[in-house]
């Protein structure tokens, strides 16, 4: 099995089959898993072995013949997993993907939840990253149905070929232990669930014929191996920003732009419930808790319920201490519904009777003052309640999103524990929600673990890799803005750059203009516009549009407007305030850097130090982008220790497979190089020396086939590799060609190179790809050359290539150049990284 980063398991139905007779599927899963950082525990283990001997069974059953199979589908940016995926085409040829939930829920171990939609659960299968809820052994879930439906919303949002309806895309659920003619409770299966089950249908044990039936419908005609091919070359949509979608959620009450799965149905149906109980009991307070961390979808949540109930006759509000987030939702929105959207000021006593909300969303609740009283408070509306207390006050039932670990400052006192004692007060019940399937920072919890465990000083037990999370530490800030905004021009990514609050805000004009405060060096850059400027220069934004209006990638932003917010990519600067302390093999926190005064003083009362909210701060940071990750530290220490984890991580090669490859011959090495080079190169090498001592060799082509294009190749040996620093399974060697590059690469000379992940490449030795340009030294379309870029600025503070020159060291040489029109079919294979000596 070649391995793919988005399936753990992938194969033909009859490699399938004699997977699972001779005992080796969970095997090559355990294999796959490995290779991305996963270490299922037994329960999953088990799990995988029950699933893979049913499908077995129910192919066989259905007859079909020639379809594909895969297992645990990783779904686009998340790490959230489809148990199975088959592939096929049914007796018209159409396309089909049917995914599918698996169960192994047994009759007597579902039971009813207290909400609708959710069910209570015994058994030990490990739905990934599903907290228990109530303790024991049982935990909350929501309807199998409603898990398909959940995925299949996203797939159809995110995967091209899905939503062009180039494929068609079925889910249904199989609980391959729950019986539907049973003596025990058959609860999945109540009345109330027919228009799901409809839609998504659950089958039972004792239904396995007329799920066999309806697969042999779907994948009769087989060619499963085309149909797996044209959905995993399918492109994958950029990801969703929220604000984008806020318009169509709530003006159109139709929240299916964004698809809920797993725990967030769970939190949905919790809410749903308590809000059809206010016309049973309209005297009881309800107080729901939705904890989670970053990229969670705790925004997603309450935005995907005020749309659902934006047609109904239930009074609904939203509110946030962050006038970003707030401001960048009201914006989109026409003025009769941006009433629903307000300040958690707005809630004291004198504008809000006792319970005349009947729901209120309190999102970032973790901002919530102590008083809720402001500086604009009038004196008539002025009260003695905490900001908390006003809030819960004011609604029937009362929703706070929260993640505990977000508090950046000690006047902001929001905490779970804080809402749990206001409740008590108030006679609410309280139901707890925590969320952990996340799908920031690329799903990549393995990154989350590892930036929580760096930045807190924690033993650091996770990776990840490159390819799951674009991850770099910058030596130079303007190099580091230049990446930012590459990305950011390009269709569809937004970018931003933040900072530690190390540097002072200017709050008037400077000469008309804003003033440079953020200076490292030759690099200059404003805040984002300070509060007290009213009327920003042509070409800014008010500080609080920083984060939604694309201007803002020509400010520095700060945790104050990138905090609720999410980009593609977020570069961070880390100031004076974040050092690493070489003899303590610490992080420390200076405050004396801190030009934040508030942050500074850290007022009497706050629950935590000054040093917990700078680490705090930095992961709000740092966990802002969903697709990458770029840092610059002012301390040289700490960029030394940053760089020093990245370097000792393992590195994979993560591809798409090629199912059916078909293998390129290389020319074979003439036999006077053969005895030239027969001390120098090993024809094969014990695996455990593979990539940790030697390198494989291929010729210039066959890397740029092996690495540009994903093709198999053929290995011409194996090289020692030493003096290079630590070796990796993204490393490689190539003999060199020709004499453009001496005397820096002469030829002959054996040049490692690795595989390039993106970054600045200004001024990189690099292999380089293009099937327009003809390179004299290789005689063809391949070239190791230094990459130069010519490019001019826009207004808007974008900049566009105006053409790349592959560069020659030598002088008797001429450049390559590569015009824009050209670029598209132009791609840097490799980075140099160094030479070797036979």
């Amino acid at each position: 099995m070649e391995f793919n980063s988005r399936i753990i398991y992938s194969a033909p139905q009859s490699q399938f089959f004699q997977d699972v007779l001779l005992n080796k599927v969970v095997g090559k899963m355990v294999e796959s898993s490995a290779k991305i950082n996963l270490s299922p525990g037994k329960p999953e283990l088990n799990s995988w072995n029950n699933n893979v001997r049913h499908i077995k069974d129910l192919i066989e059953l259905s007859e079909v013949n020639d379809t594909y199979v895969t297992f645990e589908y990783f779904i686009p940016y998340s790490r959230k997993r489809i148990d199975c995926v088959l592939y096929g085409q049914d007796k018209n040829n159409k396309k089909n993907v049917v995914h599918i939930e698996l169960k192994q829920w047994s009759n007597s171990g579902v039971k009813e939840s207290d909400s609708d939609g959710n069910f209570i659960t015994s058994d030990e299968e490990p739905t990934f990253n599903v907290t228990a809820f109530t303790g024991g052994a049982y935990r909350v879930v929501p309807h199998p149905s409603q898990q398909v439906k959940g995925y299949q919303g996203y797939l159809t949002n995110f995967v091209e070929t899905v939503s062009s309806h180039e494929v068609t895309l079925t889910g249904l659920a199989y609980c391959y232990n729950y019986f539907r003619d049973s003596t025990f409770s058959t609860l999945l299966f109540d009345d109330k669930y027919k228009p799901l089950l409809n839609e998504f249908p659950t089958y039972a044990a004792d239904d396995v014929a007329v799920l066999a039936k309806d697969l042999y419908r779907l994948l009769g005609n087989g060619q499963g191996l085309s149909v797996f091919n044209k959905m995993m070359s399918s492109r994958i949509r950029p990801s969703k920003k929220l604000l984008e979608e806020v318009s169509t959620m709530i003006e159109n009450g139709d929240p299916s732009s964004f698809s809920l799965i797993e725990d967030q149905i769970v939190a949905r149906n919790i809410i749903r419930d308590k809000i059809k109980l206010l016309s049973k009991n309209k005297n009881q307070k309800s107080v729901i808790l939705v904890k989670g961390g970053p990229g969670t979808g705790k925004t997603v949540i309450a935005l995907h319920l005020i749309a659902e109930m934006a047609k109904s006759k239930l009074n609904v509000h939203y509110a946030t201490k962050s006038k970003p987030l707030l401001e960048g939702v009201r914006t989109q929105l026409k003025p009769g519904s941006r009433v629903l959207f307000s300040n958690v000021t707005s809630f004291v006593p004198y504008n809000t009777l006792e319970n005349s909300i009947d729901v209120l969303f309190v999102d970032e609740a973790h901002r919530i003052l102590k008083s809720a009283n402001s500086q604009f408070t009038k004196t008539i509306a002025r009260t003695d309640l905490s900001q908390i207390d006003t809030l819960v006050r004011s609604a029937k039932v009362s929703v706070f999103f929260i993640d505990d670990r977000q508090a950046i400052r000690g006047v902001e006192i929001g905490s779970s524990e804080l809402i749990r004692e206001c409740a008590e007060r108030w006679n609410a019940k309280v139901d707890e929600v925590e969320l952990v399937s996340q799908f920031r920072c690329n799903g990549s919890d393995n990154y989350l673990n590892w930036i929580e465990q760096v930045l807190y000083n924690q033993e650091i037990k996770s990776v990840f890799d490159k390819t799951e999370y674009d991850f770099q530490v910058f030596d130079d800030p303007q190099n580091m803005y230049d990446a930012l905004c590459v990305k950011n021009a390009e269709e569809g990514i937004t970018a931003r750059l933040t900072a530690g609050f190390c540097w002072p805000w200017t709050n008037h004009l400077v000469d008309g203009k804003l003033a440079p405060d953020v200076q490292i060096g030759d690099f200059a850059m404003p805040w984002e516009t300070h509060s007290k400027i009213t009327s920003p220069p042509n070409g800014y934004v008010r500080w609080y549009e920083w984060a939604y209006k694309p201007e803002g990638i020509k400010q520095v932003g700060c945790i104050y407007t990138a905090q609720g917010f999410e980009f593609d990519y977020i570069g961070v600067i880390i100031g004076e305030d974040f050092r690493y302390n070489e003899i303590t093999k610490q992080i420390i926190t200076d405050k004396s850097a801190c030009k934040d005064s508030v942050l500074r003083q850290n007022r009497q009362g706050a629950t935590m130090t000054f040093d917990d909210y700078v680490r705090n701060i930095y992961r709000v940071l740092m966990s802002r982008g969903m697709k990458g990750c770029y840092v610059y530290c002012c301390d040289p220490a700490l960029e030394k220790y940053l760089k020093s984890l990245i370097d000792e991580m393992p590195t994979f090669i993560l591809k798409a497979a090629k199912l059916v490859p078909e293998y390129t011959e290389e020319p074979m090495i003439a036999a006077e190089e053969i005895h030239e080079e027969k001390e120098f190169l090993v024809a094969e090498i014990d695996p455990e020396k593979q990539y940790t001592e030697y390198l494989p060799l291929y010729s210039i082509r066959a890397a740029c086939g092996r690495f540009g294009d994903g093709e198999p190749v053929q290995v011409q040996g194996w090289v020692k590799a030493e003096g290079i620093g630590r070796l990796n399974l993204n490393m490689y060697v190539v003999k060199a060609v020709g004499h453009s590059m001496e005397p820096f690469i002469h030829d002959g000379e054996y040049c490692v190179f690795r595989t390039y992940t993106g970054g600045s490449r200004q001024g990189m030795v690099v292999l380089a790809q293009h099937h327009s340009f003809y390179d004299t030294d290789n005689q063809g379309a391949y070239s190791i050359k230094e990459y130069q870029s010519v490019k001019h600025y826009n207004p808007d503070g974008t900049w566009e290539h105006d053409e790349i020159l592959l560069m020659p060291r030598n002088p008797e040489y001429t450049p390559i150049r590569i015009s824009v029109e050209d670029s598209d079919d132009f791609r840097i294979v490799g980075e140099f990284v160094g030479k070797l000596e036979e």
